[in-house]
């Protein structure tokens, strides 16, 4: 078990804030879809609004990203009842709402509150959704288009840690 100061992540505006950070997020994440002492479990991530929250899971190999539905009006009990059907315990993903230059805006607030939320109960981190409902608008689907901006951000999440796992381990 990790110290609790381990546990934290200090936040610009110098507040501890239970979310672990990302990079140690996904090393915990592909160890506890690997390791064999433990029952496999996937990511989920969400794509949040004031209105809806948009869900994504991936399975325990964290190779399938699908699209689970939306949370009306966002919750953070529907959202941990969504992660534990669909066996998504390894961690929850949140969408970070930052800026175009990167800064943080009025939307980042909501969204850590509700990661807040979220961390009472699960293991959360959050990443740069930048351009995730943009690219879901683009896409023709069936699915809820929030709930593929949360696919969105699951795959840039996912892509990025196997991209700086398969560097630190020398595999092309």
């Amino acid at each position: 078990m990790s110290k609790p100061s381990e546990r934290v992540r200090a936040h610009p505006h110098k507040r501890r804030l239970p979310l672990i950070p990302p990079a140690r997020f996904a090393a915990a994440a592909l160890a506890r879809s690997q390791s064999a002492h433990r029952a496999p479990a996937g990511l989920l991530a969400v794509d949040f609004s004031p209105l809806r929250a948009g869900v994504a899971c991936c399975d325990a190999g964290l190779s399938v990203i699908f699209p689970v539905g939306c949370v009306e009006p966002p919750s953070a009990d529907k959202v941990l009842a969504m992660a534990v059907k669909h066996g998504a315990l390894g961690g929850i993903v949140v969408g970070w709402p930052l800026e175009l230059d990167g800064s943080e805006g009025a939307s980042c607030q909501r969204v850590l509150r509700f990661a807040k939320q979220l961390a009472d109960k699960a293991t959360v981190t959050l990443w740069d959704e930048r351009f995730t409902s943009f690219r879901a608008k683009r896409e023709r689907t069936t699915a809820s288009r929030d709930a593929v901006a949360a696919c969105h951000i699951l795959n840039d999440f996912l892509l990025r840690f196997e991209a700086a796992s398969s560097a630190a381990s020398g595999k092309p």
